[in-house]
């Protein structure tokens, strides 16, 4: 099988746009003599806008032809779009969302260098972020420090404070709190959190930054109810705070 030399896939190490070519092409892809290209390719979230669009799948491309300026012709609508190629060949690359239109026609100075067909590329179904909430595993055992998460602060929480009811064993001792926060946190500086009766009884305005966790002494305080209030100073406007608690059984 022959491959196409003009254009030519960059090693997973490369970087395009800040994102690796590893994390947009599966290992072997390639493309043919023909310009048809042949391989998987992942579903990715948050790159650049193309077409108005910043998540799809992406095709990263050296081109290994000299010139002034590269042209990618979306062959669907004649539509295009104009780089400017520089003297260094390892400078000269294109990216390509393929999800709405499936063949391009690539051109350097006006002259027309290879035609790529992505209708036979595997387009990967996108994958569902998914995190995961530890709860309390049991009532804990003697002298063994557990941890568990005990709630969320988002956007969404009713009053910017949530309240979630039997999530802490209770005859514990709480060794510290945890708040983290999402990277993309927004708005709120400080968390609190208590039982039902009184929303700063365990700590009181721990300082949260965004992409920061915060991990607040307790001094062995008591737990006597298994409800936890956790409330932040000021309204969420963007992520998430997730709190944890780390307890011991000191009971025999």
């Amino acid at each position: 099988m022959e491959y196409l030399t003009c254009v030519s896939i960059p090693t997973p190490d490369v970087e395009f746009y800040g994102r690796p070519v590893g994390d947009m092409v599966r290992k072997g892809a390639r493309i043919q003599s023909d310009g048809i290209v042949k391989g998987r390719f992942p579903y990715i979230n948050g790159y650049i806008s193309i077409n108005g669009k910043t998540s799809g799948h992406y095709f990263p491309a050296w081109i290994n032809v000299p010139g002034h300026k590269c042209e990618i012709v979306r062959c669907s609508d004649g539509s295009s779009v104009e780089g400017t190629l520089d003297a260094g060949p390892d400078d000269n690359y294109i990216v390509i969302l393929m999800d709405d239109n499936k063949e391009f026609d690539i051109k350097v100075d006006g002259k027309l260098i290879c035609h790529l067909d992505f209708s036979e590329a595997i387009l990967e179904e996108k994958r569902e972020d998914k995190g995961m909430n530890v709860n309390f595993f049991d009532e804990g055992i003697c002298g063994v420090a557990i941890s568990g998460h005990i709630g969320s602060l988002n956007k969404d929480s009713a009053e910017n404070s949530v309240v979630v009811k039997k999530a802490m064993p209770t005859g514990v001792k709480l060794i510290n709190i945890i708040a983290v926060a999402s990277s993309d946190m927004k708005g709120a500086t400080k968390v609190s959190v208590g039982d039902g009766a009184n929303s700063t009884s365990y700590v009181s305005d721990i300082e949260v930054n965004a992409g920061g966790t915060v991990v607040k002494d307790t001094a062995l305080k008591d737990v006597t109810s298994g409800t936890v209030t956790i409330k932040a100073d000021q309204a969420i406007t963007a992520g998430s705070i997730d709190v944890f608690a780390t307890i011991v059984r000191l009971s025999v």
